[in-house]
């Protein structure tokens, strides 16, 4: 929405004009397996009050690969429980590689309310890697429209 000239204008209206900044770390370690898993403390829970905020997700993973294999993993981003189709890809053929992958994000959440969004991982084949924990970051920003 616009604000047009001669609009009357609320604390409320302009408090959504201004962009929102979450953060958060994983907080242990997950060892990935084949179905993907929700990573501990890697989610943000917040509220929006009008419908149309705008949601920017940037996310690193760090990755620690536990087995010799050329199989991959990957970070995934679920929004209110709808996985997103960016991902950030890791893959080593070597024990004890590590890699930091990051990726970013972007929409739109079409109704008010509380809302989710939260990092996930999976690999090709079970315990092969490791997401680590505080190294791996979520930082996300809402815009809300007036």
């Amino acid at each position: 929405m616009t604000i047009l000239a001669g609009d009357d204008l609320s604390a409320a209206r302009l408090n959504r004009l201004q962009p929102v900044v979450y953060s958060t770390a994983t907080s242990a370690s997950l060892a990935l397996t084949a179905t993907q898993t929700d990573l501990p403390g890697g989610g943000i829970t917040f509220n929006t009050t009008a419908a149309g905020a705008v949601w920017v997700a940037w996310a690193a993973y760090d990755f620690n690969q536990l087995a010799a294999t050329t199989n991959d993993c990957f970070g995934r981003l679920v929004v209110d429980g709808a996985t997103q189709t960016a991902l950030a890809a890791f893959g080593g053929v070597a024990v004890s590689e590590r890699g930091s992958v990051s990726q970013t994000w972007t929409g739109t959440l079409a109704a008010a309310g509380s809302h989710t969004i939260k990092l996930a991982g999976r690999a090709t084949a079970a315990s092969q890697y490791e997401v680590l924990p505080a190294t791996t970051t979520l930082v996300l920003m809402i815009l809300e429209v007036a």
